[in-house]
């Protein structure tokens, strides 16, 4: 556990480090007109209906669907086998030919906190075609809840009592061992509660199984919208707007900010063919170019908007990979 919470620690900095500009370039070479989709495309997303990947696999396709981007119907799929990694697994080991070309993979930061501590993949047995958002994270309690304010959280647990929080995999324990670890807490005093999805989380909240979530805003806003759920604490170095306005940032609650973005690409089989890579990645720039992206997803969600294409995302996704791999002591 002191490895785990080192790592998080410094990968924190690391991720918090790096910049989350956007850039709209497209040097993925060949053309996208010498390839297109001739059958129904499979969009496999490795968490249950409803949680952040599904949101931003539906959204893209959605939004393909309603500009008219791609001839043929996009499927997304779900498949949460043991924990997503049985997916993963097969996409990254597809073999060139037309089931390659016509399956995409949600993939994200959770993926990989998962993937490298768990597997021997990497991102590298992916191609990323774009990075296209990321988003942070909040605690949310239930309507009638008596922790309303991180303070009422803290006089909980001086207390001797517990404070159980659920949330996905990945990143949401990640910014718990960081939080634990600033705090003092123990797991026992703020035990965490691993679902496959912020969807499953927060159906464990609202069926009073556990006392808060912790999400990023996508999975959450609807129950926000509705009053089901409060934001209280936001995961970030500002506060969100809208209707998570209120909720205050570590800072601003007396203690040292924590945050761990998680980024969002579209990954594809490393075995994918040129051509239908650049016909994707044209597609998935045009996505983000659109209206529809910056309202029904950048500003609904109070996603971080950036877009990296193909080269410039695996550069990113390597090299914080790494990081978390020399930290964790294994190789590349």
């Amino acid at each position: 556990m002191r490895n785990r919470v080192r790592l998080l620690l410094v990968a924190s900095i690391l991720v918090s480090a790096l910049p989350w500009t956007g850039c709209n370039q497209n040097k993925s070479g060949g053309s996208a007109k010498t390839w297109a989709p001739s059958r129904n495309i499979d969009f496999i997303v490795t968490n249950s209906p409803g949680g952040g990947s599904d949101i931003f696999a539906r959204i893209i396709v959605d939004i393909i669907q309603k500009e008219n981007l791609v001839s043929q119907p996009i499927i997304v799929s779900n498949r949460t086998d043991d924990n997503g990694e049985a997916a993963r697994a097969t996409v990254s080991q597809m073999k060139a030919g037309t089931l390659t070309d016509h399956t995409l993979l949600a993939f994200n930061a959770d993926d990989t906190i998962n993937m490298i501590t768990n597997t021997d993949r990497r991102v590298t047995d992916f191609r990323h075609l774009a990075l296209m958002a990321t988003d942070k994270h909040l605690f949310y309690y239930p309507k009638g809840s008596n922790l309303q304010n991180f303070d009422a959280v803290v006089n909980r647990i001086k207390s001797g009592q517990s404070v159980s929080v659920a949330g996905s995999r990945g990143t949401d324990p990640t910014i718990i061992d960081l939080l634990r670890q600033q705090m003092g807490w123990t797991e026992a005093q703020m035990p965490y509660v691993m679902e496959r999805s912020s969807a499953d989380a927060i159906t464990q909240l609202l069926g009073n199984h556990v006392e808060l979530i912790i999400s990023k805003p996508a999975a959450a806003n609807p129950y926000v919208e509705s009053g089901d759920l409060v934001p209280f604490l936001a995961f970030n170095t500002q506060r969100f707007t809208g209707n998570l306005a209120n909720a205050p940032t570590m800072k601003e609650s007396g203690y040292n900010d924590v945050e761990f973005p998680n980024w969002r690409t579209v990954a594809v089989s490393p075995n994918m063919s040129p051509e239908a890579q650049a016909y994707w990645i044209s597609v998935l720039e045009k996505v983000t170019k659109t209206t529809l992206w910056q309202d029904d997803y950048i500003k609904k969600f109070q996603v971080i908007g950036v877009y990296m294409e193909q080269a410039q995302a695996t550069n990113y996704v390597i090299g914080i990979q790494n990081d978390l791999l020399k930290l964790l002591g294994k190789s590349k």
